[in-house]
């Protein structure tokens, strides 16, 4: 520290003794670095507008605004669908509606599946053109076939009377989901070609 010193930016210390320690303003936003909570990026100073929900804080005013949209009491950084008053982390779950009511990053399932896992298969297993339903009941029965991966593949009706052409499909393993009005079961199919 001295009169013939180079003034060192942003450290407090007058290193040329001119009376004045040099702030600068990096981001060129017009708040010098004392004041600016994140010099490197103009959009973020005292005077600029909060964006809720980005997890920065844009005002400086050291908090992230988040806020919450459906007014069910969970901020959008825990509700999984803020414009959703009925779903979020305190929610009852529906079992099998396809919706995760509670946030927890699933749909709950629930069945009569261990019942009907005696009383519904899907025959021959492997299979190379057709398959069919066995059951101890008549009535219609709704088959989807997944791949590996779980995307729908097929959607088809069953009954005991009634097979599916599967040979337009390619070999692999496959799974499949039987399911009426009491409940429904899942297998796995392998498909030869």
């Amino acid at each position: 520290v001295n009169s013939e010193a180079s003034e060192i930016p942003n450290n407090d210390v007058d290193e040329d003794c001119d009376g004045i320690a040099l702030i600068i303003d990096e981001d060129g936003d017009g708040f010098n670095s004392d004041e600016d909570c994140d010099d490197a990026d103009p959009e973020v100073n005292s005077e600029a507008s909060e964006i809720p929900n980005n997890d920065v804080d844009e005002d400086c005013d050291g908090i992230a605004l988040i806020i919450d949209e459906d007014g069910d009491g969970f901020n959008s950084d825990e509700d999984c669908d803020d414009n959703d008053p009925e779903i979020n982390p305190e929610s009852e779950e529906i079992p099998n509606n396809g919706i995760d009511e509670d946030c927890d990053g699933e749909d709950l399932l629930s069945s009569n599946e261990n019942q009907l896992a005696n009383h519904w298969m899907v025959y021959p297993n492997p299979a190379t053109k057709m398959i069919y339903l066995m059951a101890n009941q008549t009535n219609n029965v709704r088959i989807s076939i997944y791949n590996e991966t779980m995307n729908l593949i097929e959607e088809t009706t069953l009954n005991h009377k009634k097979g599916a052409d599967i040979s337009h499909l390619p070999g692999g393993l496959y799974i499949i989901k039987m399911e009426n009005e009491t409940g429904f079961n899942t297998q796995k199919l392998i498909i030869i070609p």
